[in-house]
């Protein structure tokens, strides 16, 4: 990291920079993270009495405060890069952190807690499904306050993986269902989370958002896309939740192929998109829900769906259905007029 700091900063900032990181020794060695100083209430630095350099507090590993300036990675930001050098039968993310706009939701339903999946779309806004943030038992959608976004999360179950000063829980100040959203037919199975503090895209490469589609008319079909979260991994052993986050690739069926993979009735719209494929125990499964699906279209992330339903996790033949993301690009703009969206990559 200081031989990135070198190659980077001229001469005069080269050195403070070097007698800086000299200094939060003191803080680091102890088991905390240097941080500003803010008095900004929404901090979460939880404060060590240990050194820090000037205008920094110590705070304890994991909870640090406003992001640094000197964490910037430029003056543009870019939807859908991943960080790499170059689910049912899924493998574990690796590197840590690989897909940044990865995010975590933790619904409160009462005594319980739910777990979904969401994409960072923004810098205000995560998009997820419509059922997970439903109360199918009460048929209303849950408020605000019952939902928490955690963003650079790999481990949910330990802290160990969590980077220090990045990783963090994100209240959501308001929830947006698709107006036409049917739950009991799985139709237009989408919602946007307001975030109640707005996110610095430039100042982490653990938080970035995907890029969405460009144009409604294309299909995916043929494509192979990768589905990441933290879903059961047998569907007959409900303890069968990974600690980590997992992904896995998947063919995009054409629809009539999908139709034929879904059980007789379930009605696969023109707005779904399907996955599937003829081995065993490769898909997703409940917990992905809200989660990515995204495809690759040169180094460039694109989300191009959302589970909705699974038939019989994993099992060969039988289709996942998502959300198809490129139908509802209208709305999501209408409704984040107020956030900040990072550029395509040129």
């Amino acid at each position: 990291m200081l031989l990135l700091n070198i190659r980077i900063f001229p001469l005069a900032t080269m050195f403070y920079t070097t007698y800086a990181l000299l200094k939060n020794k003191t803080c680091e060695l102890q088991g905390g993270v240097c941080s500003l100083n803010t008095n900004d209430h929404q901090s979460t630095c939880v404060t060590l009495p240990y050194t820090c350099g000037a205008n920094k507090v110590c705070c304890k590993n994991g909870m640090g405060g406003k992001p640094k300036d000197e964490n910037r990675k430029g003056t543009v930001c870019y939807c859908g890069q991943a960080n790499i050098p170059r689910i049912v039968g899924g493998e574990e993310v690796k590197p840590k952190n690989k897909y940044p706009w990865m995010a975590r939701l933790s619904v409160k339903l009462g005594k319980f807690m739910s777990s979904c999946g969401g994409s960072l779309i923004n810098n205000r806004f995560v998009i997820t499904s419509a059922h997970c943030v439903y109360d199918g038992n009460k048929s209303k959608y849950v408020k605000p306050q019952q939902v928490k976004v955690i963003l650079a999360d790999h481990n949910r179950f330990s802290t160990s993986d969590d980077v220090p000063g990045v990783t963090r829980t994100v209240p959501v100040s308001r929830i947006i269902p698709h107006e036409n959203y049917d739950h009991s037919k799985f139709d237009h199975d989408m919602a946007l989370l307001r975030l109640k503090k707005q996110l610095d895209l430039l100042a982490y490469d653990e938080i970035k958002p995907i890029c969405l589609p460009q144009r409604e008319g294309i299909s995916y079909k043929g494509y192979v896309a990768t589905a990441i979260g933290w879903g059961l991994m047998d569907y007959s052993d409900q303890s069968s939740l990974p600690d980590v986050l997992l992904e896995v690739t998947l063919p995009i069926l054409s629809q009539r192929k999908c139709r034929r993979y879904v059980p007789s009735g379930f009605p696969v719209k023109s707005t779904m998109i399907c996955t599937g494929t003829t081995a065993a125990d490769v898909g997703i499964c409940l917990g992905d829900s809200g989660g990515p699906l995204a495809v690759t279209e040169g180094d460039t992330y694109t989300l191009v769906g959302m589970p909705s339903a699974t038939f019989d996790c994993g099992q060969p033949k039988t289709a996942d259905v998502y959300v198809r993301v490129s139908k509802y690009i209208d709305w999501v703009k209408d409704k984040t007029r107020d956030s900040k969206w990072c550029s395509l990559p040129p």
